[in-house]
């Protein structure tokens, strides 16, 4: 049994889902969430951030501060066999694979004895990308082979994750134009 994260946001009215691609030295190349094995005595959501953590190496916060944003902002919970996937919304940063490639370079040249240690939880990732609809459709077979099922299972529910995304994201919008105008009301006291 085991659990992971995977982050989706809204660009320019398109949904995009941030995946990690496996380090070089997995024996199961290709792309899939942050997840990985259950620990005694965890819950699938405690699986799930403390991989989801670990895997993307702390960028979304740790493991106690993912599983409050996991449970505030999920849309939708995917399970395939004995595997969970938490799908949650978080706001698009373009950057993001940018930064993690940075990291992960850093690591590889300055402190190579961690990025090879496999049982230290970071670097299990070479990259990350965002992938839209279109492109999980069509790249589908550069997943790894188990998570290949799960992409499908993303796929046929797109109508129901758009759906309460679009409510996500307007409810954002609302919140921020609340967040404007209070501000514009302090000003003109």
């Amino acid at each position: 049994m085991g659990g992971g994260i995977l982050p989706v946001a809204i660009k320019n009215n398109k949904i995009y889902f941030l995946f990690g691609k496996e380090n070089e030295l997995d024996d199961t190349p290709g792309w899939a969430d942050f997840g990985g094995g259950k620990e005694e005595g965890e819950s699938a959501l405690d699986t799930a951030t403390r991989e989801g953590s670990e895997e993307i190496n702390g960028f979304l916060g740790s493991a106690e501060k993912l599983r409050e944003i996991v449970k505030k902002n999920k849309i939708v919970t995917i399970k395939f066999k004995e595997y969970t996937t938490y799908i949650f919304f978080m706001d698009y940063d373009e950057k993001l694979p940018y930064y993690y490639k940075n990291n992960y370079e850093f690591f590889s040249r300055y402190l190579p004895h961690v990025k090879h240690k496999k049982d230290n939880g970071l670097l299990e990732k070479a990259k990350i990308k965002w992938f839209s609809y279109d492109e999980l459709k069509k790249d589908k077979k550069e997943f790894r082979s188990f998570y290949q099922n799960i992409v499908d299972l993303i796929i046929k529910q797109e109508k129901f994750i758009t759906n309460k995304l679009r409510k996500k994201g307007h409810s954002k919008t609302r919140r921020e134009k609340i967040k404007r105008k209070f501000k514009s009301t302090l000003k003109n006291k």
